[in-house]
């Protein structure tokens, strides 16, 4: 009777000559208030409205695309960088764009590069919506 082959993970090569397999540190997913739930689902219920948006939960947040590409998440119960921060995908950044980037101090650009792919928008307050949407927008003009 022949034995059955199975395919074997580079994990599993590497344990069998020896060399240590370090653990992936999962990054820290900030949980977000009550407030910014609120915020994030004000936003969401106009991302729905737009044509041809879907969206699915992933890793604490709702994703949202257009088509197949995504183009923003918003906090659920988790937020990615700090707890009242949206996330959005312009790649690459037009150049007027990025000097408008460079002048909102809503922007968390700790440790960014203009090569960026995932744009941080702080939200502090309920003014703050109306330019969390134009910056989603963009993101969703350019996800076609």
């Amino acid at each position: 009777m022949a034995k059955a082959k199975t395919k074997r993970g580079a994990k599993a090569k590497r344990a069998e000559t020896g060399h240590q397999v370090k653990p992936r540190r999962m990054p820290k997913f900030p949980p977000v208030s009550e407030e910014m739930k609120r915020w994030s689902a004000l936003l969401g219920e106009e991302l729905r409205k737009w044509p041809g948006v879907t969206h699915k939960p992933m890793f604490g947040m709702i994703g949202f695309h257009r088509g197949k590409k995504i183009f923003a998440a918003l906090p659920a119960t988790r937020s990615l960088f700090t707890p009242s921060s949206i996330i959005f995908r312009i790649k690459p950044m037009p150049a007027g764009l990025l000097e408008k980037v460079k002048q909102e101090p809503r922007f968390n650009l700790e440790g960014r590069n203009p090569g960026a792919m995932w744009w941080v928008f702080e939200i502090a307050s309920d003014a703050d919506l109306s330019d969390a949407l134009w910056w989603i927008g963009q993101a969703y003009e350019r996800a076609k």
